[in-house]
């Protein structure tokens, strides 16, 4: 998603940049995403470019479908301290990459594919390794949430072109996402909180 404004962008003209303090963007309705944290979803894969601005501190928060305190059901993608890179299934558990954030001044490449269990990071194109890995079950609590962990755990950081799939991007598709090259399909999304929003990617 991006969002056309003055903001630096790392495609196109704009881009959604956080404060850490209270900035979030909620996407869609909570069950939207439940193939995101549903132990019978076989297949899906999110990518993002991103600066992360923010401490590399434990907790902080790039998305979410929970919160930080109560955590019933759902997922979330966040810092674990020191640049490690985890996602958290809850009821489900937990995968870590450790220096997985290479810095807080540059644009970085991000995708995670899950593939019945199996879970591969990519950075900037790049496998960071392969674990397995449970998820829960049930309808997260809270709508996709970019920047917080619901309104907990803000995080400053930009945020330009995410895609979200139901399935398992490959490889050379996460490579050509991440150098702008490949048949790429563009969507326009109205309506939602009040702009048009922009994503590229391939096709579902």
């Amino acid at each position: 998603l991006k969002r056309v404004g003055n903001n630096p962008a790392k495609l196109g003209t704009g881009a959604y940049s956080f404060d850490g303090s209270n900035d979030k963007v909620l996407l869609g309705s909570a069950s939207d995403w439940k193939f995101l944290s549903d132990a019978t979803a076989n297949t899906w894969s999110i990518a993002w470019w991103m600066i992360y601005n923010d401490t590399l501190e434990n907790g902080h928060t790039i998305m979410s479908t929970t919160d930080g305190s109560t955590q019933t059901d759902g997922m979330f993608i966040d810092n674990s301290g020191s640049g490690t890179l985890r996602l958290i299934q809850v009821d489900g558990d937990n995968g870590t990459w450790s220096s997985a954030i290479p810095d807080n001044t540059s644009w970085h490449h991000y995708a995670i594919t899950w593939n019945a269990g199996t879970v591969t990071l990519y950075v900037d194109g790049v496998s960071k390794g392969t674990q397995s890995q449970t998820a829960g079950s049930g309808t997260p609590q809270y709508p996709l949430t970019l920047g917080a962990n619901n309104d907990e755990y803000f995080t400053a950081l930009t945020l330009d072109d995410i895609g979200i799939y139901k399935r398992v991007l490959t490889a050379t598709e996460i490579s050509s996402l991440c150098g702008s090259t490949g048949s790429l399909d563009s969507n326009d999304f109205d309506n939602v909180y009040g702009s048009t929003q922009y994503a590229r990617g391939f096709k579902v």
